[in-house]
């Protein structure tokens, strides 16, 4: 299994069809010096492979893998500075398919909470509130709490149907349930934002 944890994606990287390695590596040498601000340390950055996610498609991303996990750091660290989040050259993590579908379907609440002004951060597939970490279960469709204040923290439960004892679901609805063992026991109301 390679490890994607040093690996950066490039969007919005100009490109032509066909493109090789040695080129797609070019560009984001290019991109970094250039609107990164990097200058002469772009020359420096050891990376070990660049290619086009699609090589046939030349506005497909580009994804770098870089030898440092430093560099790699500097690099998603500055892009985010100057760049933000959204828009349409930006730098991603590459994370798996799953996890991408797990981050869009936590997204919403993740601007709620920020808009909330809380305190939020997103890690993998977890969404982290004020120090309470969420999780997308595909299998209720809900958004289930999984770790808390250390008095609130879940435990997995052995031989049970539902996956945490005492476990706190965000429905569909946007309301956020406790309940223990399946018994509802407190309902508020935590809607996402509309998009």
């Amino acid at each position: 299994m390679r490890s994607r944890r040093d690996n950066l994606v490039f969007h919005g990287l100009p490109g032509s069809a066909g493109e090789t390695w040695e080129q797609s590596e070019e560009k984001v040498r290019e991109f970094m010096s250039e609107t990164l601000h990097m200058g002469n340390e772009a020359e420096t950055v050891l990376i070990a492979r660049a290619h086009r996610i699609n090589p046939r498609n030349s506005r497909s991303p580009v994804i770098a893998k870089f030898l440092k996990t430093s560099e790699r750091s500097t690099v998603f660290k500055k892009a985010r500075e100057i760049l933000g989040r959204d828009g349409y050259q930006r730098v991603t993590e590459d994370f798996t398919q799953r996890v991408r579908e797990d981050r869009r379907s936590l997204s919403p609440w993740f601007v709620k909470a920020r808009d909330d002004n809380k305190r939020v951060k997103m890690r993998q597939n977890k969404l982290i509130i004020d120090g309470s970490t969420y999780m997308y279960d595909r299998e209720k469709g809900d958004i289930v709490c999984v770790s808390g204040r250390r008095s609130d923290r879940l435990r997995s439960t052995r031989g049970s149907s539902t996956p945490y004892r005492d476990a706190v679901t965000i429905n569909a609805r946007g309301a956020l349930f406790t309940s223990e063992r399946g018994s509802s026991v407190e309902e508020r109301e935590v809607t996402p934002s509309a998009s």
